[in-house]
C-alpha cells in the first residue's frame, strides 16, 4: 500500500488489519472466561485474558491513530518525553506470552526519552512489538543504537501487513523514519527528538 492510495482503500486496509486482531483477541478472553466459568482454570488461562484486554486496548488506541490520520484530525495530545525502555518493558510485562514461547530482549538503555505526540506513538510501536512477538519462533529482540529503534524477530517477518503504510505516514509528521523488511522494523528518530 502506498500513501497515494483513496482514503476508501486505507479505510479497508486499517478495517481488515484491525478487525483480524481485535476479534482474535476477543475470541481468546471468551475462551478462557467460558473454560474458568466451567471450573477449567490456572494461573495461564488467567494471564491469556490479561494479555489480550491489554492488546485489545492497544489496537482500538492503534485504530483510532489511523482513522485519524486518514481523516487528517488533529493530534489528540501535546508533545511529551517518552521514556524508550519504560514503554517498551510495559509492553514486555503485559503482552509477550510467560509460558516461556517467547523470549523478549531488550537492550534498550535506562533514561532514553523521544520528544513526541504520545498517543500514536507508543500504539504504534507496542503493535511493531505485537507483530515481531507473533513472528517469532523463540523470541525477538529491541536495540536502540545512536538514533534508531530496532526490532528483530528470531526468525524474520512474514510479509508486513499493509497498515505499516499508514503508520510510517503518522511517524513520518513526526519526522521519525521507518523502515522495515522481512528481517526488522527500525525507526530513525532526529538528533533533536532524543533526550538522554
Amino acid at each position: 500500500m502506498n500513501s497515494t492510495e483513496s482514503p476508501e482503500k486505507k479505510l479497508e486496509t486499517v478495517y481488515k488489519y484491525f478487525s483480524h486482531h481485535i476479534r482474535t483477541n476477543t475470541a481468546v478472553i471468551v475462551a478462557m472466561l467460558e473454560a474458568i466459568n466451567e471450573g477449567l482454570t490456572d494461573e495461564s488461562m488467567t494471564q491469556m485474558i490479561m494479555e489480550s484486554g491489554y492488546l485489545l486496548d492497544i489496537f482500538d488506541r492503534g485504530m483510532s491513530v489511523s482513522f485519524n490520520h486518514i481523516f487528517g484530525k488533529a493530534e489528540s495530545s501535546e508533545y511529551e518525553d517518552v521514556d524508550l525502555a519504560t514503554l517498551i518493558n510495559l509492553f514486555i510485562t503485559n503482552a509477550v506470552p510467560k509460558d516461556g514461547s517467547c523470549e523478549a530482549v531488550s537492550s534498550v538503555p535506562d533514561g532514553v526519552k523521544i520528544r513526541c505526540e504520545p498517543y500514536s506513538f507508543k500504539n504504534i510501536i507496542q503493535i511493531y512489538l505485537h507483530e515481531a512477538t507473533l513472528a517469532a519462533n523463540e523470541g525477538f529482540s529491541v536495540t536502540f543504537i545512536k538514533n534508531e529503534l530496532s526490532i528483530s524477530p528470531d526468525k524474520g517477518f512474514y510479509d508486513n501487513p499493509s497498515v505499516f503504510a499508514i503508520f510510517e505516514d503518522v511517524l513520518a509528521k513526526h519526522n521519525i523514519e521507518t523502515k522495515y523488511d522481512k528481517s526488522s522494523i527500525k525507526l530513525r528518530f532526529p538528533d533533536e527528538s532524543i533526550n538522554r
